[in-house]
């Protein structure tokens, strides 16, 4: 007796189903696909701090300085759990709409910081969290400068290929934000 290996198998499946079935198996592997993030930028920040402050312009207290780096991780994608995902079929076409993309997470690990040095009094906990939000809304906005949703829209096209071109999808458009790009 003959085996088949497992992908022949599954190839002839995928080429055997019904338009409505290849339809649904878009659907699922898509899903899964996107909820997680297509891009994530890690960004490295070293924060100096200095502050003094006196009494009467005469007695000094209160001083304090820090030099501490923390990392940042900025991830962008698609929330297929707002609503605007679908997939359809279009005479012999398959479209595929995702929702503009966006930051889905920014976030720095307390386990990211380390402190090089720190002189004078103790600098808090208050203190530290305020310096990483600070970091957080710095790198997301540095994340967004460096076209992270442009590069979450490229990625999710590459991946909806892989996919498609896997389910042996040959005619298909993907819609993201308005802006429709035909499979080659």
């Amino acid at each position: 007796m003959t085996r088949l290996p497992a992908w022949s198998v599954l190839f002839s499946l995928m080429l055997s189903c019904s338009p409505e079935t290849q339809l649904s198996r878009v659907q699922t592997q898509l899903e899964a696909l996107f909820e997680i993030p297509t891009v994530e930028m890690v960004f490295r920040d070293v924060v100096y701090h200095r502050s003094n402050q006196t009494a009467l312009g005469l007695f000094s207290y209160d001083s304090r300085e820090t030099l501490f780096r923390v990392l940042v991780r900025v991830q962008a994608g698609f929330d297929l759990s707002s609503g605007n995902f679908f997939v359809a079929r279009e005479a012999n076409r398959i479209i595929i709409h995702l929702p503009k993309p966006q930051i889905l997470m920014a976030d720095a690990d307390d386990e990211s910081l380390h402190e090089y040095f720190s002189h004078g009094d103790k600098i808090g906990l208050k203190f530290l969290q305020e310096r990483k939000t600070e970091r957080v809304e710095a790198a997301k906005a540095q994340a967004l400068k460096n076209g992270i949703l442009g590069e979450a829209s490229r990625q999710a096209r590459l991946r909806v290929s892989e996919i498609l071109t896997a389910l042996n999808v040959e005619h298909w458009d993907l819609k993201i934000d308005g802006v429709s790009g035909a499979a080659p």
